[in-house]
Protein backbone atom coordinates (compact mmCIF):
# COMPACT_ATOMS: atom_id res chain seq x y z
CA UNK A 1 0.00 0.00 0.00
CA UNK A 2 1.52 3.54 -0.83
CA UNK A 3 2.61 4.84 2.34
CA UNK A 4 0.89 7.87 1.98
CA UNK A 5 -2.65 6.01 1.71
CA UNK A 6 -1.56 4.52 4.55
CA UNK A 7 -0.91 7.63 6.89
CA UNK A 8 -4.60 8.50 5.61
CA UNK A 9 -6.23 5.43 6.70
CA UNK A 10 -4.04 5.99 10.01
CA UNK A 11 -5.47 9.45 10.71
CA UNK A 12 -8.67 8.76 9.81
CA UNK A 13 -9.19 6.15 12.77
CA UNK A 14 -7.41 8.54 15.28
CA UNK A 15 -9.16 10.74 17.22
CA UNK A 16 -8.72 14.60 17.10
CA UNK A 17 -7.35 15.34 20.07
CA UNK A 18 -4.51 12.27 19.95
CA UNK A 19 -0.94 12.26 20.63
CA UNK A 20 -0.53 12.81 16.67
CA UNK A 21 -1.80 16.32 16.95
CA UNK A 22 -1.49 17.16 20.95
CA UNK A 23 1.77 15.00 21.65
CA UNK A 24 -0.44 13.17 24.60
CA UNK A 25 -0.79 9.83 25.27
CA UNK A 26 -3.80 8.48 22.91
CA UNK A 27 -6.87 5.70 23.67
CA UNK A 28 -7.89 4.76 20.01
CA UNK A 29 -10.88 2.99 21.25
CA UNK A 30 -12.08 6.35 22.94
CA UNK A 31 -13.67 8.23 20.06
CA UNK A 32 -15.91 5.00 19.51
CA UNK A 33 -17.08 4.95 23.29
CA UNK A 34 -17.57 8.06 23.03
CA UNK A 35 -20.10 7.72 20.50
CA UNK A 36 -21.27 4.65 22.44
CA UNK A 37 -21.87 6.78 25.41
CA UNK A 38 -23.83 9.53 23.83
CA UNK A 39 -26.24 6.73 21.96
CA UNK A 40 -26.30 4.60 25.35
CA UNK A 41 -27.23 8.40 26.91
CA UNK A 42 -30.08 9.23 24.20
CA UNK A 43 -32.31 5.54 24.48
CA UNK A 44 -32.07 6.02 28.60
CA UNK A 45 -33.80 9.79 27.64
CA UNK A 46 -35.57 8.22 25.14
CA UNK A 47 -37.34 5.65 27.08
CA UNK A 48 -37.44 8.10 30.30
CA UNK A 49 -39.51 10.47 28.38
CA UNK A 50 -41.84 7.43 27.10
CA UNK A 51 -42.50 6.46 30.22
CA UNK A 52 -43.40 9.85 31.77
CA UNK A 53 -45.65 10.31 28.41
CA UNK A 54 -47.59 6.52 29.32
CA UNK A 55 -47.60 7.62 33.03
CA UNK A 56 -50.08 10.66 32.39
CA UNK A 57 -52.35 9.05 29.66
CA UNK A 58 -52.64 5.48 32.17
CA UNK A 59 -52.45 6.46 35.70
CA UNK A 60 -55.79 7.70 37.61
CA UNK A 61 -54.18 10.07 39.43
CA UNK A 62 -52.02 12.00 36.60
CA UNK A 63 -55.07 11.96 34.55
CA UNK A 64 -56.80 14.31 36.64
CA UNK A 65 -56.66 18.01 36.44
CA UNK A 66 -53.39 19.62 38.25
CA UNK A 67 -55.53 21.59 40.51
CA UNK A 68 -57.11 18.67 42.38
CA UNK A 69 -54.35 16.66 42.40
CA UNK A 70 -52.27 19.39 44.06
CA UNK A 71 -55.36 19.19 46.88
CA UNK A 72 -54.50 15.84 47.44
CA UNK A 73 -51.19 16.25 48.19
CA UNK A 74 -51.51 18.92 50.06
CA UNK A 75 -53.71 16.64 52.14
CA UNK A 76 -51.05 14.68 52.60
CA UNK A 77 -47.81 16.64 53.08
CA UNK A 78 -49.39 19.73 54.68
CA UNK A 79 -50.97 20.51 57.71
CA UNK A 80 -48.41 19.96 60.03
CA UNK A 81 -46.06 21.88 62.70
CA UNK A 82 -42.55 20.29 61.76
CA UNK A 83 -39.50 20.23 63.92
CA UNK A 84 -36.27 20.55 62.02
CA UNK A 85 -33.35 19.22 64.31
CA UNK A 86 -29.50 18.66 63.41
CA UNK A 87 -27.45 15.85 64.93
CA UNK A 88 -24.40 16.42 67.05
CA UNK A 89 -21.31 15.98 64.71
CA UNK A 90 -19.75 13.61 67.32
CA UNK A 91 -22.92 11.46 67.37
CA UNK A 92 -23.05 10.97 63.11
CA UNK A 93 -20.76 8.13 63.11
CA UNK A 94 -23.21 5.75 65.84
CA UNK A 95 -25.83 6.38 62.63
CA UNK A 96 -23.70 5.60 59.99
CA UNK A 97 -22.20 2.15 61.77
CA UNK A 98 -26.34 1.45 61.43
CA UNK A 99 -27.04 2.39 57.94
CA UNK A 100 -28.61 5.82 58.88
CA UNK A 101 -26.71 8.70 56.74
CA UNK A 102 -27.66 11.93 57.05
CA UNK A 103 -26.56 15.05 54.42
CA UNK A 104 -26.21 17.71 56.86
CA UNK A 105 -26.95 16.00 59.92
CA UNK A 106 -30.47 17.12 59.69
CA UNK A 107 -33.84 15.13 60.57
CA UNK A 108 -37.50 16.10 61.37
CA UNK A 109 -40.23 14.97 63.70
CA UNK A 110 -43.82 16.09 64.09
CA UNK A 111 -44.60 18.20 66.71
CA UNK A 112 -45.99 15.84 69.88
CA UNK A 113 -48.71 18.90 70.74
CA UNK A 114 -49.63 20.69 67.78
CA UNK A 115 -52.89 22.20 69.36
CA UNK A 116 -50.60 23.42 72.17
CA UNK A 117 -48.29 25.25 69.89
CA UNK A 118 -51.40 26.32 67.52
CA UNK A 119 -53.19 28.25 70.72
CA UNK A 120 -49.92 29.23 72.33
CA UNK A 121 -50.66 33.33 71.29
CA UNK A 122 -54.07 32.84 72.23
CA UNK A 123 -52.65 31.29 75.62
CA UNK A 124 -50.82 34.16 75.91
CA UNK A 125 -53.25 36.71 74.94
CA UNK A 126 -56.20 36.01 77.32
CA UNK A 127 -53.76 35.24 80.36
CA UNK A 128 -55.29 36.39 83.68
CA UNK A 129 -53.60 37.81 87.15
CA UNK A 130 -55.08 36.81 90.77
CA UNK A 131 -57.68 34.08 91.30
CA UNK A 132 -58.29 34.27 87.43
CA UNK A 133 -55.11 33.12 86.34
CA UNK A 134 -54.70 29.61 85.52
CA UNK A 135 -52.74 27.06 87.20
CA UNK A 136 -49.08 26.74 86.48
CA UNK A 137 -46.75 23.55 86.42
CA UNK A 138 -44.92 24.66 89.66
CA UNK A 139 -46.96 22.86 91.56
CA UNK A 140 -48.51 24.71 94.85
CA UNK A 141 -47.13 26.19 98.48
CA UNK A 142 -47.96 23.81 101.58
CA UNK A 143 -50.95 26.51 101.90
CA UNK A 144 -52.34 25.73 98.80
CA UNK A 145 -50.98 28.31 96.45
CA UNK A 146 -49.69 28.55 93.41
CA UNK A 147 -46.20 28.95 92.85
CA UNK A 148 -46.13 31.14 90.10
CA UNK A 149 -49.63 32.00 89.52
CA UNK A 150 -50.20 35.16 87.75
CA UNK A 151 -45.99 35.23 86.25
CA UNK A 152 -45.98 31.69 84.31
CA UNK A 153 -46.12 32.09 81.00
CA UNK A 154 -45.28 28.67 78.50
CA UNK A 155 -41.93 29.31 77.06
CA UNK A 156 -41.28 27.23 73.27
CA UNK A 157 -38.71 25.17 74.89
CA UNK A 158 -41.15 23.56 78.07
CA UNK A 159 -44.02 23.46 75.03
CA UNK A 160 -41.92 21.30 73.07
CA UNK A 161 -40.08 19.63 75.49
CA UNK A 162 -40.58 15.85 74.61
CA UNK A 163 -40.02 17.00 70.71
CA UNK A 164 -36.90 16.15 68.86
CA UNK A 165 -35.64 14.08 71.20
CA UNK A 166 -31.87 12.23 69.79
CA UNK A 167 -31.62 8.44 70.92
CA UNK A 168 -29.91 8.77 74.62
CA UNK A 169 -26.36 7.17 74.17
CA UNK A 170 -26.65 5.23 77.13
CA UNK A 171 -29.05 3.01 75.72
CA UNK A 172 -28.85 3.79 72.01
CA UNK A 173 -29.73 0.35 70.28
CA UNK A 174 -32.46 0.44 72.05
CA UNK A 175 -33.65 4.15 71.67
CA UNK A 176 -32.36 4.11 68.06
CA UNK A 177 -35.09 1.92 67.26
CA UNK A 178 -37.84 4.27 68.89
CA UNK A 179 -36.47 7.15 66.93
CA UNK A 180 -36.60 5.39 63.91
CA UNK A 181 -40.42 4.51 64.56
CA UNK A 182 -40.87 8.20 64.84
CA UNK A 183 -43.25 10.09 63.33
CA UNK A 184 -41.66 12.26 60.65
CA UNK A 185 -42.63 13.98 57.70
CA UNK A 186 -41.67 11.74 54.75
CA UNK A 187 -41.37 13.21 50.78
CA UNK A 188 -41.19 9.78 49.22
CA UNK A 189 -44.42 10.25 47.19
CA UNK A 190 -42.44 13.22 45.40
CA UNK A 191 -40.45 10.20 44.33
CA UNK A 192 -43.26 8.46 41.81
CA UNK A 193 -42.41 10.06 38.83
CA UNK A 194 -41.01 13.24 37.47
CA UNK A 195 -44.39 15.14 36.79
CA UNK A 196 -45.38 14.73 40.20
CA UNK A 197 -41.69 16.01 41.68
CA UNK A 198 -42.29 18.88 39.56
CA UNK A 199 -45.41 19.60 40.31
CA UNK A 200 -45.39 18.74 44.42
CA UNK A 201 -41.63 19.84 45.14
CA UNK A 202 -42.50 23.49 46.98
CA UNK A 203 -45.75 21.96 48.54
CA UNK A 204 -44.35 20.93 51.51
CA UNK A 205 -42.35 24.06 52.63
CA UNK A 206 -45.64 26.34 51.83
CA UNK A 207 -48.10 24.18 53.42
CA UNK A 208 -46.59 23.23 56.55
CA UNK A 209 -45.21 24.86 59.87
CA UNK A 210 -41.23 24.66 60.52
CA UNK A 211 -40.15 24.91 64.24
CA UNK A 212 -36.41 25.50 64.79
CA UNK A 213 -34.97 24.76 68.15
CA UNK A 214 -31.59 26.83 67.52
CA UNK A 215 -30.00 29.56 64.71
CA UNK A 216 -27.81 26.91 64.01
CA UNK A 217 -30.24 24.25 62.84
CA UNK A 218 -31.97 27.28 61.14
CA UNK A 219 -28.85 27.94 59.25
CA UNK A 220 -28.12 24.78 57.88
CA UNK A 221 -31.64 24.10 56.92
CA UNK A 222 -32.27 27.19 54.61
CA UNK A 223 -28.82 26.61 52.89
CA UNK A 224 -29.47 22.96 51.69
CA UNK A 225 -33.10 23.42 50.29
CA UNK A 226 -33.50 25.29 46.68
CA UNK A 227 -33.72 28.89 46.22
CA UNK A 228 -37.50 28.16 45.15
CA UNK A 229 -38.47 26.28 48.33
CA UNK A 230 -37.18 28.94 50.53
CA UNK A 231 -39.13 31.47 48.62
CA UNK A 232 -42.40 28.92 49.42
CA UNK A 233 -41.96 29.14 53.17
CA UNK A 234 -44.63 30.61 54.91
CA UNK A 235 -44.66 29.75 58.19
CA UNK A 236 -41.78 29.83 61.27
CA UNK A 237 -41.85 29.44 65.43
CA UNK A 238 -38.28 29.45 67.12
CA UNK A 239 -37.37 30.91 70.51
CA UNK A 240 -34.91 33.71 70.83
CA UNK A 241 -33.48 34.39 74.66
CA UNK A 242 -32.86 38.12 75.31
CA UNK A 243 -32.42 40.07 78.33
CA UNK A 244 -28.71 40.72 80.33
CA UNK A 245 -27.53 37.32 81.49
CA UNK A 246 -24.41 35.97 79.46
CA UNK A 247 -26.48 32.98 77.74
CA UNK A 248 -29.24 35.12 76.82
CA UNK A 249 -27.04 37.97 75.35
CA UNK A 250 -25.22 34.95 73.52
CA UNK A 251 -28.05 32.75 72.00
CA UNK A 252 -29.35 36.44 70.78
CA UNK A 253 -26.47 37.64 69.00
CA UNK A 254 -26.48 34.31 67.47
CA UNK A 255 -29.61 34.43 65.74
CA UNK A 256 -28.58 37.83 64.20
CA UNK A 257 -25.02 36.83 63.05
CA UNK A 258 -26.75 33.94 61.34
CA UNK A 259 -29.62 35.96 59.68
CA UNK A 260 -26.81 38.35 58.97
CA UNK A 261 -24.41 36.01 57.17
CA UNK A 262 -26.67 33.70 55.67
CA UNK A 263 -27.89 36.54 53.51
CA UNK A 264 -31.48 35.83 54.18
CA UNK A 265 -32.76 39.66 53.11
CA UNK A 266 -36.11 39.53 51.01
CA UNK A 267 -35.48 36.25 50.07
CA UNK A 268 -38.92 34.62 52.00
CA UNK A 269 -41.06 36.17 49.37
CA UNK A 270 -44.15 34.25 50.50
CA UNK A 271 -43.28 34.36 54.39
CA UNK A 272 -46.50 34.72 56.01
CA UNK A 273 -46.26 34.15 59.72
CA UNK A 274 -43.26 33.92 61.82
CA UNK A 275 -44.21 33.10 65.45
CA UNK A 276 -41.49 34.14 68.03
CA UNK A 277 -41.15 33.32 71.75
CA UNK A 278 -39.32 35.95 73.72
CA UNK A 279 -37.57 33.69 76.87
CA UNK A 280 -36.98 36.50 78.60
CA UNK A 281 -34.31 37.20 81.58
CA UNK A 282 -32.74 39.65 83.73
CA UNK A 283 -30.61 38.91 86.54
CA UNK A 284 -31.40 40.28 90.30
CA UNK A 285 -29.13 42.89 90.34
CA UNK A 286 -30.07 44.72 86.23
CA UNK A 287 -31.63 47.35 87.27
CA UNK A 288 -29.73 49.07 90.20
CA UNK A 289 -27.95 51.75 88.54
CA UNK A 290 -31.68 52.61 87.67
CA UNK A 291 -33.20 52.32 91.43
CA UNK A 292 -30.04 54.01 93.04
CA UNK A 293 -30.47 56.83 90.59
CA UNK A 294 -34.11 57.60 91.27
CA UNK A 295 -33.60 56.52 94.88
CA UNK A 296 -36.53 53.89 94.66
CA UNK A 297 -38.42 52.60 97.13
CA UNK A 298 -37.70 48.60 97.33
CA UNK A 299 -40.89 47.91 95.77
CA UNK A 300 -39.79 49.85 92.54
CA UNK A 301 -36.78 47.22 92.30
CA UNK A 302 -39.36 45.61 89.81
CA UNK A 303 -37.78 46.02 85.71
CA UNK A 304 -40.49 48.33 84.14
CA UNK A 305 -41.95 47.46 80.56
CA UNK A 306 -39.56 51.05 79.74
CA UNK A 307 -36.21 48.85 81.22
CA UNK A 308 -37.18 45.87 79.08
CA UNK A 309 -37.66 47.75 76.33
CA UNK A 310 -34.09 49.78 76.56
CA UNK A 311 -32.05 46.66 77.50
CA UNK A 312 -33.12 44.48 74.74
CA UNK A 313 -32.59 47.19 72.31
CA UNK A 314 -36.14 47.66 70.81
CA UNK A 315 -36.95 51.38 71.72
CA UNK A 316 -34.56 52.95 69.61
CA UNK A 317 -32.08 54.78 72.10
CA UNK A 318 -29.13 52.67 71.45
CA UNK A 319 -27.10 53.16 68.13
CA UNK A 320 -28.27 49.72 66.75
CA UNK A 321 -27.83 49.13 63.64
CA UNK A 322 -29.01 46.21 60.76
CA UNK A 323 -25.93 43.76 61.36
CA UNK A 324 -26.64 43.84 65.41
CA UNK A 325 -30.16 44.25 65.94
CA UNK A 326 -32.10 40.85 65.74
CA UNK A 327 -35.65 42.99 65.26
CA UNK A 328 -33.93 44.43 62.03
CA UNK A 329 -33.29 41.55 60.71
CA UNK A 330 -36.44 38.94 61.31
CA UNK A 331 -38.15 42.04 59.61
CA UNK A 332 -36.13 42.03 56.63
CA UNK A 333 -36.70 38.12 55.72
CA UNK A 334 -39.83 38.95 53.62
CA UNK A 335 -40.50 41.76 51.40
CA UNK A 336 -43.98 41.98 52.35
CA UNK A 337 -45.19 42.35 55.93
CA UNK A 338 -45.69 39.11 57.72
CA UNK A 339 -47.71 38.63 60.46
CA UNK A 340 -45.60 38.93 63.86
CA UNK A 341 -46.62 37.17 67.16
CA UNK A 342 -44.60 37.68 70.16
CA UNK A 343 -44.42 35.47 73.05
CA UNK A 344 -42.87 36.66 76.35
CA UNK A 345 -42.15 33.89 78.72
CA UNK A 346 -39.12 33.60 81.45
CA UNK A 347 -35.87 31.73 79.98
CA UNK A 348 -36.55 28.23 81.32
CA UNK A 349 -33.07 28.27 82.53
CA UNK A 350 -33.25 31.33 84.88
CA UNK A 351 -34.24 31.87 87.93
CA UNK A 352 -37.62 32.27 87.49
CA UNK A 353 -37.94 29.12 84.76
CA UNK A 354 -39.29 26.11 85.49
CA UNK A 355 -35.93 24.69 85.30
CA UNK A 356 -33.53 27.23 86.75
CA UNK A 357 -36.00 27.67 89.56
CA UNK A 358 -34.72 24.20 91.21
CA UNK A 359 -30.93 25.09 90.52
CA UNK A 360 -31.51 28.60 92.05
CA UNK A 361 -33.09 27.20 95.27
CA UNK A 362 -29.90 24.95 95.68
CA UNK A 363 -27.48 27.76 94.59
CA UNK A 364 -28.61 30.46 96.92
CA UNK A 365 -29.48 27.76 99.45
CA UNK A 366 -33.10 29.28 99.65
CA UNK A 367 -34.75 26.93 102.24
CA UNK A 368 -38.47 28.20 101.84
CA UNK A 369 -39.80 28.72 98.55
CA UNK A 370 -41.59 31.70 100.18
CA UNK A 371 -37.96 33.69 99.96
CA UNK A 372 -37.81 32.49 96.04
CA UNK A 373 -41.54 34.06 95.70
CA UNK A 374 -40.38 37.33 97.62
CA UNK A 375 -37.77 37.48 95.18
CA UNK A 376 -39.83 36.95 92.07
CA UNK A 377 -42.25 39.25 92.97
CA UNK A 378 -40.04 42.09 93.22
CA UNK A 379 -37.64 40.98 90.13
CA UNK A 380 -39.78 39.28 87.40
CA UNK A 381 -42.04 40.60 84.87
CA UNK A 382 -45.85 40.00 85.69
CA UNK A 383 -48.01 38.37 82.71
CA UNK A 384 -49.64 41.74 82.05
CA UNK A 385 -45.85 43.12 81.62
CA UNK A 386 -44.72 40.61 79.23
CA UNK A 387 -48.09 40.96 77.28
CA UNK A 388 -47.04 44.79 77.17
CA UNK A 389 -43.70 43.70 75.86
CA UNK A 390 -44.74 41.24 73.34
CA UNK A 391 -47.53 43.89 71.90
CA UNK A 392 -44.46 46.62 71.43
CA UNK A 393 -42.13 44.27 70.04
CA UNK A 394 -44.84 43.03 67.23
CA UNK A 395 -45.24 46.75 66.71
CA UNK A 396 -41.50 47.08 66.18
CA UNK A 397 -41.37 44.34 64.12
CA UNK A 398 -44.10 45.65 61.83
CA UNK A 399 -42.75 49.26 61.61
CA UNK A 400 -39.42 47.68 60.76
CA UNK A 401 -40.73 45.46 58.08
CA UNK A 402 -42.74 48.31 56.20
CA UNK A 403 -39.54 50.64 56.28
CA UNK A 404 -37.91 47.65 54.29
Amino acid sequence: MDPKASWRKYMTLVPENSSAVTGTQTNFASGKLKRRRVHDEDEKHNAKRKLTEYNVTSSPLLRIPAEIRRMIFAHVLGGHYVHVEQLHLGNVDRYEKKDIYFGQGLWNEICHEPDLEATAYKSFRDAKMGSDAAPTPYGKTKDGEDLAQGYHVDSWTYRHRECGKEPELHRFNIALEEWKARKSLSLGCLRTCRLVHKEMRTLPYSENTFLFRNPTTFQTFVSSIRAEQLRALQRLSLPIAVGSAPFSEGRNKLWTSILWNSHLANRMQKLRHVDITVELYFPRDAFQDRNQQVQAQPSYSKPRIEDCIDSINVSGTHAMNTSTDWTKQFARLSPGIPNFRIVVCDDPLSMWGIVGRVTAIRDWRIRDERIWMGERNQKCLTVEQKQALGQELEERLRAEAKLG
